[in-house]
């Protein structure tokens, strides 16, 4: 019970990046949107369905993702550093999702950051997701009793 608990202050703590998110995106509206789209996330049937049952690791790599964002949304890229490594540690195939955000940033710069270390930053965290990824996998196959890298 206190692993769904802990799991669930996680899964909720995701709403207020959310907010800060989207009061920085929606700088030009009402902060009401931008509560209507953290009480919409709290809200989400999804959100809910990965809290039911069972304790899971992946729900926290959402509000970490969030923060992580929110990190760039601000151009702080030593704390996006640290949430970025922190994302890596959790899943392994959280590593995926981090290659994309990186293309992300390498194809549509942010206006926080100077567009060519912006691009930087997302060539680096390709370059570290994808063999990450792959380094992870091969690991978790070696010391698989049943030969699946999970």
């Amino acid at each position: 019970i206190t692993l769904l608990v802990v799991q669930t202050l996680a899964i909720a703590s995701g709403a207020i990046p959310l907010y800060y998110i989207a009061r920085h995106v929606l700088r030009n509206f009402s902060p009401l949107w931008s509560l209507g789209m953290s009480i919409f996330y709290l809200a989400n049937p999804g959100v809910h369905a990965m809290n039911l049952y069972e304790f899971h690791m992946y729900p926290f790599v959402i509000p970490l993702t969030l923060w992580w964002w929110w990190s760039v949304e601000k151009g702080k890229l030593l704390r996006a550093v640290f949430l970025f490594i922190l994302i890596l540690l959790v899943r392994d195939d959280a590593a995926i999702m981090m290659a994309g955000a990186g293309l992300l940033l390498l194809l549509f710069p942010r206006a926080s950051f100077a567009r060519k270390p912006q691009r930087l930053v997302g060539i680096a965290i390709i370059a570290v997701s994808i063999p990450w990824l792959l380094g992870m996998e091969k690991l978790g196959l070696s010391l698989s009793p049943y030969n699946v890298p999970k």
